[in-house]
C-alpha cells in the first residue's frame, strides 16, 4: 500500500506542474498577445500584415496546447483516482503486479494508459431498449445550454413529432433566445404536442426511484432524467450544474449489480475520445464521424450520485414510443398497433 500511495502522490504532482505550466503559459500568451495588438496597431506597411499573418496562427497553436495540457491534466487525476479505487478493493500481490506490470519514471512505478484496466466492468444484461430500437436517427447535440428543450425535441421526434426549439420554447411561453428549463415546464411541452407524459419527484429512496425507472424503461417510454453533472467525473470533469438527458437503459451484470446507465446526452457533443484507455470507453461517432453522446454509458455511482442531486426527479411519457415495431417486451404494442 505505501508504495501505490507514494506512485500516486508522484503522479498527481506531475499533473499539478502540467497544469501550473499550462495556466502560467496562457496569462503569458495573454500578455504577448495584448504586445502584438499593439504592434500591429502601430506598425505600418507590407512587413506589418506579413509578420501578423504568421504570428496569429503561432499564438492559437500556442493556446491550444495549453489547453491541451489543462485536459491532460485532468484526465491524469480521473486514472489516478481510479488506482486508488483499486487499491481499496485489491489486496498486497494484486496490487503489487498492477505495479510491477508499469514502467519505472522518476523512481515511481504506475501504468501506461493503455495497460490500465477499465475503471468498472460493463454489464451484459440491458433493461431498456437502448441496444433494441435505432435511437441515433433521433439524435441531436444542443447548441448552447439547451439540454432541456433538445431533449425534449429528440424525444417529441421519436414520437412522430418535428417541432423546432423555438416552437418547444414558446409553447411554455419562452422566447427564441431561452435556454435553462425548469422541472414544470416539461408537462406543459410535451402535451402541447400530443404527447402526455407524468413528472416523479418524491421518491422514498434511490432504490424505490430506481425500480420506478426500470419498470418505464421495460415499458418502452421515454424518460427524461433531471441530474447535476458534478458527480459525472468520467466525463464531465470539473464542470457542475443542472442538466436534462433522455436514459435509455440500465446496465446489469450476473449478479444483478447496476454498472451503468446508458443515455442520449446531448450535452455531450465534442468531450469523446476515439479508444481512449484514459478512462477506459471508446468514443461514439455520430453522423459525418463528429463525437456525440448518442448512447453514452455514465458508471453507475457516479450517476446515482448525479440524479440524487436533482432528487432522482425525472419525466417520463405515459406511453411507449411510437418507433417500437415487433416489440419483444412484454406489453410494449408495435407501431401499427399505437393510436395517435
Amino acid at each position: 500500500m505505501p508504495l501505490l500511495h507514494m506512485d500516486t502522490d508522484y503522479v498527481r504532482g506531475v499533473g499539478i506542474q502540467l497544469q501550473q505550466t499550462s495556466n502560467s503559459l496562457q496569462q503569458q500568451l495573454q500578455q504577448l498577445n495584448g504586445s502584438v495588438q499593439t504592434l500591429s496597431s502601430a506598425w505600418q506597411g507590407p512587413s506589418a500584415n506579413i509578420f501578423a499573418s504568421e504570428i496569429q496562427p503561432l499564438l492559437q497553436q500556442l493556446n491550444q496546447l495549453t489547453e491541451s495540457g489543462i485536459i491532460l491534466d485532468q484526465r491524469l487525476q480521473r486514472e489516478v483516482d481510479e488506482w486508488e479505487r483499486m487499491a481499496d478493493g485489491a489486496d498486497g500481490s494484486i496490487l503489487a503486479g498492477i505495479l510491477l506490470g508499469g514502467f519505472l519514471f522518476g523512481g515511481a512505478a504506475f501504468l501506461m494508459p493503455e495497460e490500465t484496466l477499465a475503471p468498472i466492468e460493463k454489464g451484459e444484461i440491458v433493461t431498456g431498449y437502448s441496444e433494441r430500437w435505432d435511437l441515433e436517427q433521433y439524435y441531436q447535440a444542443q447548441k448552447g445550454n439547451t439540454c432541456g428543450f433538445q431533449t425534449t425535441q429528440n424525444i417529441l421526434h421519436a414520437f412522430g413529432q418535428d417541432p423546432s426549439l423555438e416552437e418547444i420554447k414558446a409553447s411554455v411561453g419562452y422566447p427564441s433566445d431561452k435556454e435553462g428549463t425548469q422541472f414544470g415546464d416539461y408537462e406543459p411541452m410535451f402535451e402541447h404536442f400530443g404527447v402526455d407524459v407524468t413528472a416523479h419527484s418524491n421518491f422514498d429512496s434511490e432504490q424505490d426511484a430506481v425500480n420506478s425507472l426500470l419498470q418505464d424503461l421495460e415499458a418502452g417510454r421515454a424518460v427524461v432524467g433531471r441530474i447535476d453533472v458534478d458527480p459525472l467525473d468520467s466525463y464531465w470533469g470539473e464542470q457542475a450544474g443542472g442538466h436534462a438527458l433522455w436514459i435509455t437503459g440500465v446496465r446489469t451484470n450476473e449478479e444483478g449489480e447496476i454498472t451503468h446507465f446508458i443515455c442520449n446526452d446531448s450535452g455531450q457533443s465534442s468531450d469523446r475520445y476515439e479508444n481512449d484507455s484514459w478512462n477506459g470507453v471508446s468514443m461514439k461517432s455520430g453522423k459525418d464521424g463528429v463525437p456525440d453522446g448518442q448512447g453514452i454509458e455514465y458508471p453507475a455511482q457516479e450517476f446515482l450520485d448525479a440524479w440524487e442531486m436533482r432528487e432522482f426527479s425525472y419525466i417520463v411519457t405515459d406511453d411507449p414510443m411510437r418507433q417500437v415495431v415487433d416489440s419483444d417486451i412484454p406489453g410494449v404494442p408495435s407501431a401499427h398497433d399505437h393510436v395517435a
